[in-house]
């Protein structure tokens, strides 16, 4: 269920390279899957990403996110990331959240309280 003050973006009817998303709480499960000229987000007020939010967005390699919390399972699957986006927030990372992306390395921030 969404509050009130939530700010929830579905599929767009378009693509670009960069796309900033600059009242968006929240992307929905889906919400970009394949859109190939996408090479940049910039998403300072998300904090949770859907399931396959970004998955085969295989032009997609940098991300700025403020204050991500969740990321779902499969979000950047099959994308061209070359560094995770900022972790220092996250509580939760989906299954296979980076899978068969180009990622080399995701590095965790040392916190206690990440679960395990």
């Amino acid at each position: 269920m969404l509050k009130k003050s939530e700010v929830v973006l579905v599929a767009p009817k378009y693509n670009m390279a960069i796309m900033r998303l600059d009242e968006a709480t929240s992307i929905a499960p889906g919400a970009f899957v394949g859109k190939t000229n996408i090479s940049r987000i910039v998403a300072n007020k998300v904090t949770t990403i859907g399931d396959y939010a970004f998955a085969e967005c295989t032009a997609l390699k940098e991300t700025e996110f403020g204050s991500l919390e969740v990321i779902g399972n499969y979000a950047f699957y099959k994308t061209g990331l070359e560094s995770t986006p900022n972790l220092q927030t996250v509580t939760k990372i989906g299954d296979y959240a980076f899978a068969e992306s180009t990622l080399t390395a995701v590095v965790l921030p040392s916190r206690n309280d990440m679960p395990t």
